[in-house]
Formats: C-alpha cells, sequence, structure tokens
C-alpha cells in the first residue's frame, strides 16, 4: 500500500476516489530515508502561498520527507508520506516505543515536536494537494474538487466529579498551591492575591457542581449541542486506594444522574464514556465500563474519552476498538492548546501493532481545553481569548474537525470560568454556525 492510499483513508472531506488517477498524476517523489524527529519548513509557490504561515508563506514537514534533488523543495517533498506520518503521530510513536507512553504531557517529548503542534499542517497539505492538482489541471481547484470543507467544533464536557469530594479538594489545592509559587518565583505578585483567595476557599468552602442546566441553557442560546462523557467505573468507597484518590467517585447509576443523562440525549446532546485512569490500555475493564454506563441509562456509548487523558499509541485505540467504541476525542496534550498530530481530522485511527487504520473506531483531536487556559497557563483574559482566536481560526480556515473540553464543574463560582466558555461558543457560532452535537460523529467508519 503507497502514501497516497493511506492518505485516501483520512482525506475524504478533501477530495475522493473519483481523483485517484489526477493525484497520482502529480510529480511527487517518494521519500525513503529513515524517520528522524527533526521539522523543516518548506516554501510554497506564489500560487499556494495563501495555504502557508509565516514568511516566506510556508508548510511544515518531517525532514526526512524532503528529497535530495534539483528544483524548489515544495516539488522535492513527499507529501503523501508527510501528511501520512504528522496524522498517525509517527516521531512521537518512536519514542513511546523506545520511552513509553506520556500520557499526553507534552513537556514530556522533545522541544523539536512543539512546532508539529502549532497548526493543522496535515489539513493545508491535503489544502495544497487539491491546489497542485488544479493548476497542474488548469481549472478552479473548486470546479475540480468542490468547495473547501466547513470546518466544525465539536463542544465535548468530562464529568469528573458532580460534588466537590476530599480527592478534589486535594487535587486543586496542590495544583493553586503550586501555581503560587510559580507565580511568586517569577515576581507575579499581582496573582498571588487571587491565588491564596482561591486556596483558602476551595479548601473550605462547599460546592455543587451540578451545573448541567446551566450549560445546557447556555448553549441552547447559541443553537449548539455537546458530548458528554460519563465514568462508568464502580465509584464509591469500596475500591482500592489509587481509583479513590485518581478516578471519579460517583456511580453512575444514580437515579439523579441517570435522569439528567437522559433528559440530556432528550435534548440532542450526546451520551459518551469516561474510561477510569487505570483502563487506558485494558479494553475489557474499558467493555465493562461501557455496558456499566449503558445498562444504568438505556444508551448506547460509542462516544469516549479516556480520564486524564491516559494514553499511548501502541496499546490505546486498539483497547477502545476491542471494547467497542466508535469515536475517540483523547488526542491532545494536558499541559498545552494545540494540534498534537498535526490535525484538525476526524480519522481513523492508527493501530501501530496491525500496522493499519482502524475498521471501525475513529479519532478526533482534542485541540483546547479550560484548564489549558487557567492552571496551567495562567493567562490574562486578552491571552484566553486570544488563544480561543487562533485555534478557531485555524480550524475555521483548513476546514478541519476538533473538539474542545470545558468541565461542568468549572462554572461554578469555585472556578468562574464560565465566562470564557460562552465567549467560545459566541467564537463558534460566528464561524461554524449552529450544529448538534452527533451531526457527522454517528456515522459509521467508512473509507
Amino acid at each position: 500500500m503507497t502514501y497516497l492510499d493511506l492518505v485516501m483513508r483520512f482525506a475524504g472531506s478533501y477530495f475522493d476516489t473519483r481523483h485517484n488517477e489526477l493525484l497520482r498524476k502529480t510529480p511527487i517523489p517518494n521519500s525513503s530515508s529513515p524517520a528522524v524527529i527533526g521539522c523543516q519548513h518548506i516554501a510554497l509557490p506564489e500560487w499556494a502561498a495563501d495555504l502557508g504561515v509565516d514568511t516566506p508563506p510556508s508548510l511544515l514537514v518531517p525532514r526526512h520527507c524532503l528529497c535530495d534533488g534539483e528544483g524548489p523543495s515544495w516539488s522535492r517533498v513527499d507529501w503523501h508520506r508527510a501528511a501520512f506520518d504528522m496524522l498517525t503521530c509517527q516521531a512521537e510513536l518512536s519514542i513511546e516505543q523506545e520511552k513509553g507512553s506520556v500520557h499526553s504531557y507534552a513537556f514530556r517529548l522533545p522541544k523539536e515536536l512543539s512546532p508539529y503542534w502549532s497548526y493543522a499542517w496535515v489539513n493545508r497539505i491535503l489544502l495544497f494537494l487539491r491546489r497542485w492538482v488544479a493548476h497542474r489541471e488548469g481549472l478552479a481547484e473548486e470546479q475540480l474538487f468542490g468547495p473547501r470543507p466547513r470546518g466544525r467544533i465539536h463542544l465535548t464536557h468530562d464529568v469528573d466529579y458532580v460534588s466537590k469530594t476530599l480527592a478534589l479538594r486535594i487535587k486543586q489545592v496542590g495544583f493553586t498551591g503550586f501555581n503560587l509559587v510559580k507565580s511568586a518565583s517569577r515576581g507575579q505578585f499581582k496573582r498571588s492575591g487571587p491565588l491564596i483567595s482561591r486556596l483558602v476557599d476551595f479548601g473550605i468552602r462547599g460546592g455543587d457542581y451540578w451545573r448541567f442546566p446551566e450549560i445546557i441553557g447556555l448553549e441552547a442560546e447559541f443553537g449548539l449541542t455537546s458530548t458528554w462523557h460519563f465514568y462508568g467505573g464502580p465509584g464509591g468507597l469500596q475500591r482500592p486506594l489509587p481509583e479513590l484518590i485518581l478516578d471519579p467517585s460517583y456511580k453512575v447509576e444514580n437515579p439523579r444522574l441517570v435522569e439528567q443523562i437522559k433528559s440530556l440525549q432528550a435534548k440532542g446532546h450526546n451520551v459518551g464514556l469516561h474510561q477510569g485512569y487505570f483502563s487506558w490500555c485494558d479494553g475489557d475493564r474499558m467493555k465493562q465500563e461501557r455496558i456499566r454506563l449503558e445498562s444504568a441509562t438505556g444508551i448506547t456509548a460509542v462516544h469516549c474519552r479516556q480520564h486524564w487523558l491516559r494514553f499511548g499509541f501502541l496499546r490505546t485505540w486498539e483497547a477502545q476498538e476491542q471494547a467497542g467504541l466508535r469515536v475517540d476525542s483523547t488526542l491532545g496534550f494536558n499541559d498545552r492548546p494545540g494540534f498534537r498530530n498535526g490535525a484538525a481530522l476526524l480519522a481513523p485511527a492508527w493501530l501501530p501493532s496491525r500496522q493499519r487504520f482502524s475498521d471501525s473506531l475513529r479519532a478526533l483531536p482534542m485541540v483546547l481545553m479550560d484548564s489549558h487556559l487557567f492552571d496551567y497557563g495562567m493567562l490574562s483574559q486578552a491571552a484566553r481569548r486570544s488563544t480561543i482566536n487562533r485555534l478557531l481560526d485555524e480550524v475555521a480556515f483548513v476546514g478541519g474537525e476538533a473538539s474542545v473540553i470545558w468541565h461542568q464543574r468549572v462554572f461554578h463560582p469555585d472556578y468562574g470560568w464560565d465566562t470564557e466558555y460562552r465567549y467560545l461558543l459566541q467564537g463558534i457560532l460566528e464561524r461554524f454556525g449552529k450544529h448538534e452535537a452527533s451531526a457527522t460523529l454517528e456515522s459509521p467508519c467508512q473509507y
């Protein structure tokens, strides 16, 4: 199977099998160089300059995809291999094979990989291939391939806590205390007061994290719905200590929660599974959690996201496929926003042990989480909104698909992160229009 054949498995919104012959006629070289970690910016020709970034307008590719020879660099790139290697995170996979999973923490990866995460490079490469073929044929791009895909942002909520538990108090006090020390060490003393106040309030004040009606109503104002991921483990106190500390404490069989979950589905929202901390590589355990959620609610759960973004390329997607799940939105970082696989695409999950794409499971990148802007980034409001705008603009420009996480508990005054969520919804409405959570995710994985 060629790299072009592999690209055709995830490029369906940009071109399809009807364009196979035209794509094969495009003089793209084949790179057989060993993979390396490094990357390189490739300046684009004038007729495709609008698809590039920076000056001169360029696209990023893995360094091993640039072939030797004469001619401009853009004509010497194996664009098919570049798109495949980035989408499937081959560089990160090689690191995992040697050192183990980083479990979605960018700081554990080499800095040489960070340029991959700034833009949806794979989508831009697909747009460049469309443009190149149309340029060679002397036809308008839309005449040949149809209009550029319309972008889409999928709203999601991971339900970790429905009340303020001791484990959450310990976790958040520790996180806030760390940020307090970090701010002081940087001389950012203006931030110390709010952090100290939050530290005290969170430690001693009670809190109701049942914010479902508030979020449902807010999203309805903008004509949007979302996907909610619920824990399907045993919950309660009769569990090993690590699970008590790291997993959600609620039981999905709770009648009030069951009623709320059914109400969400009735209002057009999706309901999915939030696998436990220790389930990331265990298909049997995931399946048990899925069955528990479905048995309690009567709702079929095909969507999922791993708790704490616990994830490994070598094992997680294969376990999810085994558990009967269909759409995973774990692929992102805990500690920074961006495009972990250089893409904004709902694409079949790559299974490294089998060297093929899954026939049943698709992966949807996660490009933004509430804590990126607050707990990890500690950004000003202007910086938070600039980050939101930059990510939305990129997905809109390339006509891609991605997900964002906003935890339901952060609408409580303990956090007060609801204002930025409203700003996010407004930005989505302006760029993408109204759409329901289930509009594209429910279709079967056929390519």
